[in-house]
């Protein structure tokens, strides 16, 4: 996919550098690490590091200046913000928009910006944190007449969600990056999961492991580990919440088959 950095979601609405470090670089970045270098490419202006922060300090100046060693988040992340803003690709070498039409969004012409180049391409961009970008969808009006819908990743995860939607993510991958991300436990994974209508266990539902036939469930009691067993009933062991079994089996304990 071709995704462009909206350099419009920058405009200075941050009120000092410690709240654009602490607030809205870590989605960001979160964002950049989930986007596949194999099969997307990410594009911005070529003056996006004239961008403002906040409305006197500029993108350039936060990640080459003394800020850049001030906040973990940038200076953790300083070569993967650096490779991503100021290198290529810029979209501008083979730019697609004419500037001649109009692009409009919110009573704006947005011609000459990544919004606009966005609408010839693939139909996505990336934004930061911004009253005027926070929905997921963008609808821009090319002369007057044409609504072009822009998918807007702005928060941890949406990459994940959007790729799916657009083919670009098997099942099996998707829900292995939620997990992965945090945003679903083991046993939602269902690529590798099917919920199951056996009686609960200590009130929680009781999972197959569509490859191995097996049992899980989660031990309500302490809600750190799972409990497996055989498709005969029989436990195999405890698994922590990664999945990796590390107990061995308890003849105490089964499930009714």
């Amino acid at each position: 996919m071709e995704i462009l950095i909206n350099e419009l979601s920058l405009s200075g609405q941050f009120a000092s550098v410690e709240k654009f470090a602490l607030n809205a670089l870590p989605d960001f970045i979160s964002l950049l690490k989930e986007i596949n270098p194999d099969k997307d490419s990410l594009y911005k202006k070529y003056d996006f590091y004239a961008c403002l922060v906040t409305p006197n300090i500029s993108l350039h100046s936060i990640l080459t200046g003394q800020e850049s060693r001030m906040y973990d988040e940038i200076r953790k992340s300083k070569s993967l913000l650096h490779k991503n803003f100021f290198e290529n690709p810029f979209w501008e070498e083979k730019q697609k928009h004419d500037t001649n039409d109009m692009y409009e969004f919110g009573n704006n012409n947005v011609a000459g910006s990544s919004l606009a180049e966005s609408c010839e391409r693939d139909k996505i961009v990336i934004s930061f944190i911004h009253d005027v970008f926070s929905n997921t969808v963008l609808q821009i009006t090319k002369n007057e007449q044409h609504k072009i819908q822009i998918d807007n990743l702005f928060a941890k995860a949406h990459y994940f969600e959007i790729a799916y939607t657009r083919g670009q993510l098997s099942e099996c991958d998707y829900f292995e990056r939620k997990f992965a991300a945090g945003f679903i436990t083991l046993l939602e994974n269902e690529y590798r999961f099917r919920k199951t209508n056996k009686p609960p266990q200590q009130g929680k539902p009781v999972y197959e492991e569509i490859s191995t036939k097996r049992y899980w469930y989660l031990d309500n009691l302490h809600k750190t580990h799972y409990e497996v067993f055989d498709n005969t009933g029989k436990h195999i062991g405890e698994a922590n919440m990664q999945g990796d079994i590390y107990s061995k089996n308890d003849k105490n304990k089964t499930i009714k088959i």
